[in-house]
């Protein structure tokens, strides 16, 4: 009798916002959607987790860096890491530049959880394919 061939892990979603109840509430709803999520409150607290995370989920409007910083660190490192980011308010001009840097996706909040939760998987499945 053969053993069944083990679950890949899960993918890992690196989380960063400042305000509690949104990280948590995102925390929580990726999570039960299956995936392994690690949160941060700035962008110098997520810079060391990086290398480990299979997608980066990033607010813009952060105390010292912004998202769009920590975008551009993790292309200018060469990860290939999905990058959604999320936004209260971005201008058009914002949501333009996000897109020439490489983000993956703009989330713009309020948003619902079928859509973030749609938005990480597609944006997985992106990286995934050849």
């Amino acid at each position: 009798m053969t053993s069944p061939t083990p679950a890949p892990p899960a993918p890992r979603v690196l989380v960063i916002d400042d305000e509690a109840s949104i990280l948590a509430i995102v925390a929580r709803v990726l999570t039960k959607a299956g995936f392994a999520v690690v949160t941060a409150a700035s962008v110098e607290e997520a810079e060391p987790q990086l290398d480990g995370a299979d997608l980066v989920l990033c607010d813009e409007w952060l105390p010292g860096k912004s998202g769009s910083a920590l975008l551009e660190s993790v292309r200018a490192r060469g990860l290939p890491t999905p990058f959604i980011l999320m936004s209260g308010g971005p201008t058009a001009d914002r949501v333009v530049t996000a897109f020439e840097s490489g983000v993956s996706a703009v989330l713009l909040k309020p948003f619902s959880i079928d859509d973030l939760v749609h938005r990480v998987r597609v944006a997985l499945e992106t990286r995934t394919r050849p």
